[in-house]
């Protein structure tokens, strides 16, 4: 429930992103900004590509303001404030298919397990002095997450483009579907009255 509460523990926890939302009732906001934050933090940590930490304090500062600024509202301003996804606006469009969620997640798992097994041979290499970093493991190690990351956002890319054009292509696809109805009508009610009008004149003769 949506509700104006102490600025002193609303400053607290606006200290961490998405908390500070959570406290007023804003649960979906909140959790998706502590899931973006903590999300970039992974990233960064299990894979390495440093260029995602110019994104933390953005989100960071985001948050912080984002929680004091609507504690402060007045209660009208605050009544009409709307709780929602950051990135996903309307939940009734998705549709998920079991199937594809449960495979989606089951190469989660089988990735997951890959890493932590991964790891575990590296560290037991290392405890035996073997040194993997100069081989072909060791580029393999630091190499190719980032590689993966890079084509996993580019890909993200293309299909934002892709869908994009497809979302423009339907819509004027639609403008010039209505623009035909609206000749047609026309037409239409063109003939209409010219058969109107030849019919009374051969009433007249």
């Amino acid at each position: 429930m949506k509700k104006q509460r102490s600025k002193f523990w609303n400053f607290c926890l606006a200290c961490i992103p998405g908390a500070g939302q959570m406290y007023l009732g804003f649960f979906k906001q909140g959790i998706s900004l502590m899931s973006i934050f903590m999300g970039c933090c992974a990233i960064i940590s299990l894979i390495g590509v440093d260029a995602i930490a110019f994104a933390l304090p953005v989100i960071w500062f985001y948050a912080f303001f984002d929680a004091l600024n609507k504690n402060s509202l007045s209660a009208d301003e605050f009544s009409k404030l709307e709780d929602d996804w950051l990135i996903i606006k309307n939940t009734d469009e998705l549709k998920f298919n079991v199937k594809k969620v449960r495979i989606i997640a089951a190469v989660i798992l089988i990735l997951i397990g890959i890493n932590s097994l991964y790891n575990g041979a590296i560290s037991f290499c290392y405890q035996l002095g073997i040194d993997l970093d100069n081989t072909v493991f060791g580029l393999i190690r630091y190499a190719l997450p980032k590689l993966v990351f890079s084509v996993l956002i580019i890909g993200a890319g293309i299909y934002l483009i892709k869908g994009k054009r497809k979302s423009i292509y339907e819509e004027n696809v639609s403008i010039d579907n209505t623009k035909l109805d609206g000749d047609s009508e026309i037409i239409e009610d063109n003939f209409i009255e010219n058969e109107k009008e030849a019919n009374d004149e051969i009433l007249s003769d």
